[in-house]
């Protein structure tokens, strides 16, 4: 079952996939060199449209969309920390700080890694920079609107342009 702080990050999660989204300035528009790619139920996905990051000293939000025409599909995750978020492993079942990953097929078809019982979600950040942000991540994720449908993602990579 999910919580109503669950509820709320997911909320606010795809607030700002919306408010990327809406961003269409050519500095978002990229030509491949950024992108979130993963083996969806091992078939490779890869999205390189607007795939940028925000990131402050205690957060990282990543997006990256398929065409820069639709919200749909998508990837995007966001991990909130207590302290400085720098290269380092982050697993779904550490409390210290807050991890989702999700994936859009469309309104009503969102996954992310905080539904069901697993907390095996996994996110390796090899680099973060004012310019870049870069690693690798792994996991089950489920249906937001039905549990009982799950994704594993595996060979997660992400390479972002971080932007203000």
């Amino acid at each position: 079952m999910i919580s109503l702080s669950n509820l709320q990050r997911i909320i606010l999660g795809l607030l700002a996939v919306l408010l990327f989204s809406c961003s269409k300035s050519d500095d978002n528009n990229n030509d491949g060199n950024y992108f979130i790619r993963a083996k969806v139920n091992g078939e490779l996905v890869e999205f390189n449209q607007t795939a940028i990051a925000n990131k402050t000293t205690k957060t990282i939000t990543g997006t990256a969309f398929r065409n820069m025409q639709n919200n749909f599909p998508f990837f995007s995750f966001d991990i909130e920390s207590d302290n400085a978020i720098s290269a380092g492993t982050f697993r779904e079942n550490n409390y210290s700080f807050i991890m989702i990953f999700r994936y859009g097929l469309g309104v009503d078809e969102l996954f992310h890694s905080q539904m069901g019982e697993e907390e095996d979600f996994l996110f390796v950040v090899d680099r973060i920079t004012n310019e870049v942000a870069e690693g690798s991540f792994q996991g089950t994720i489920r249906n937001a609107y039905n549990s009982s449908q799950s994704i594993a993602i595996t060979e997660g990579r992400f390479l972002l342009k971080v932007v203000p």
